[in-house]
């Protein structure tokens, strides 16, 4: 039979570049596309999302904002109802002072100098008080601050010995680690690859860095060191706390003073004045 032979007419295999070449690239942009769509469909979620939560704030401050339109009108309506007896009552009261305290004043005579004098005792004693609290209620804030912050201080000391007793257990981890990435950079080595050996033989580098391991006697040092750190620490916060009591207990002596001088002013007042009488 004899041989077949291929005509220059008849169509030859497509060249690589072709048909396949034509395919990759709608495929490519196909992906394309589906990840813009994919993106902005996200990004449309994300601003619906801001949008939406930007109509709840709004609208739980609409509610809010109507309570409180209908509470200034009902406070607005009752106080237009009680306006004319109010104001009455203030007028009458203002001219029933006015006339009374000119008679007072009369009888008083030269006497009311020393009335008055009596009353702005009275007055200033509370108000010398009233600034003794101010004071102390500034020194218990400083008192408060100052354990607060030693507290602190003293929970950070006591992390740092807690950790450094533990150092063996934190060496041994991180040698652990060291050794994980050197196996991977054995497995990374046949065939080599380079990069990937790059990468684990510089994590290995990270851990490795923080990574010391002390002496018997210098471990035993260290971890007195923070021990007495610590301690420190310790009775650093008590004195402090200890302050801060003192001083919350003068505060509330001091108040208490200043209510009972409160509380009794117009009984000191007309017995400080009673010889005028």
């Amino acid at each position: 039979m004899p041989e077949e032979t291929l005509s220059t007419d008849e169509a030859q295999p497509e060249e690589p570049g072709g048909a396949e070449l034509r395919l990759k690239e709608l495929q490519d942009e196909l992906q394309k596309e589906e990840k813009d769509l994919a993106d902005s469909t996200a990004a449309r979620d994300v601003e619906l999302g801001q949008k939406k939560s930007l109509r709840d704030a709004l609208k739980s401050a609409v509610e809010a904002q109507t309570l409180l339109v209908d509470e200034i009108k009902k406070a607005t309506v009752a106080f237009a109802k009680g306006f004319d007896g109010l104001q009455k009552d203030v007028t009458d009261i203002t001219d029933y002072r006015t006339k009374k305290a000119g008679m007072i004043d009369a009888v008083l005579g030269p006497n009311k100098e020393k009335v008055a004098g009596k009353i702005t005792e009275v007055e200033k004693k509370i108000e010398g008080q009233q600034k003794i609290v101010n004071t102390k209620s500034g020194e218990a804030e400083t008192a408060g601050n100052a354990a607060d912050a030693a507290q602190k201080q003293m929970g950070a000391k006591q992390d740092d010995f807690n950790r450094y007793k533990q150092l063996a257990s934190e060496l041994a981890g991180n040698i652990q680690k060291m050794k994980g990435f050197r196996s991977k950079i054995e497995e990374n080595d046949d065939p080599p690859r380079a990069a990937s050996m790059y990468v684990y033989i510089n994590e290995l580098k990270k851990v490795l860095d923080v990574t010391r391991v002390p002496s018997q006697t210098d471990f035993e040092k260290n971890l007195n060191d923070y021990w007495k750190a610590l301690d420190e620490a310790k009775k650093d916060y008590r004195d402090k706390k200890l302050a801060w009591e003192v001083a919350r207990k003068a505060l509330a002596a001091e108040q208490a003073t200043l209510a009972a001088l409160q509380k009794s002013e117009i009984d000191d007042k007309l017995k400080a004045t009673s010889e005028f009488n």
